[in-house]
């Protein structure tokens, strides 16, 4: 992550003043109030339908057969690195915070509006990260790893832990920061060092999926779908704020007919 810090203080210098005043992001009111409401609403709900799922009972893990996984999936069952697990939270806590420091230029430039709506965008792509993994987890009864380890069963634990494997909050958190990262950059910044960024994000981002398969504690494709939707998050964000001027075009056109013709561009 001291990379990452270095990359984006370095590149300071080509935040000027033409370039803050095309600073590409906008905060709507109405449209971010909505965002805010639905994803507070949907983890609020998320969290409740998790609290009451059932928890696996002993027949359950005890069917917990390694034949019935696919072949992309069988590779998890037995895995246990030592210190993955802690290195994967270590990596995502660190991925969460790092598009953060995105704010400091323009908060020492007393441009508090541009790090305002950074903040909020990113506020947004971590509360629908975690809205929709919870909303998976409390609905999708999948076990995790460590439960089809033959003859250990009654050394692991039944509860809503061991059964919420699909899919893995650490991907989906992991690359739902480091795409917001990366795209904020590339819009924010010309100097050539944005490329840095890019090249060494989403390894990040991989490296804290895979702890998790290395611990045993997701399969493949639980990292797999963590990333798909972290990404999708993290990049879909700052495209709904994105501003452009021939975004919305109105005209008024006569002759045979009248009237006004509106338009939109993505």
């Amino acid at each position: 992550m001291i990379f990452f810090i270095l990359v984006l203080l370095s590149a300071r210098p080509e935040l000027s003043a033409s370039e803050a005043a095309a600073f590409p992001y906008r905060l709507d009111a109405a449209t971010d109030a909505t965002l805010l409401s639905v994803g507070c609403a949907a983890a609020g709900v998320s969290l409740y339908l998790y609290s009451i799922r059932p928890v696996p009972g002993w027949l359950e893990t005890i069917r917990a057969q390694k034949d019935n996984l696919s072949e992309w999936d069988r590779p998890a069952v037995g895995r246990h690195l030592t210190g993955a697990s802690e290195a994967s939270d270590a990596l995502t806590v660190a991925a969460s915070v790092t598009p953060l420091l995105l704010t400091i230029p323009y908060l020492q430039k007393r441009e508090n509006m541009h790090a305002l709506t950074l903040a909020v965008m990113y506020a947004e792509v971590m509360i629908f990260v975690q809205a929709a993994n919870g909303m998976s987890k409390a609905l999708v009864n999948r076990k995790r790893p460590y439960l089809y380890v033959n003859n250990l069963f009654e050394r692991k634990p039944r509860d809503g832990f061991s059964s919420s494997s699909f899919y893995s909050l650490h991907a989906s958190l992991a690359f739902g920061s480091m795409v917001f990262l990366s795209t904020a950059v590339c819009d924010l910044f010309k100097s050539e060092l944005r490329y840095l960024v890019l090249a060494g994000a989403l390894p990040v981002a991989a490296l804290a999926g895979y702890f998790r398969f290395a611990a045993g504690l997701h399969f493949p494709t639980d990292i797999i779908a963590g990333a798909l939707i972290g990404t999708i998050i993290g990049y879909l964000i700052p495209a709904m704020h994105k501003f452009r001027s021939d975004a919305v075009t109105i005209s008024f056109f006569s002759g045979r007919m009248t009237g006004i013709q509106a338009g939109m561009r993505f």
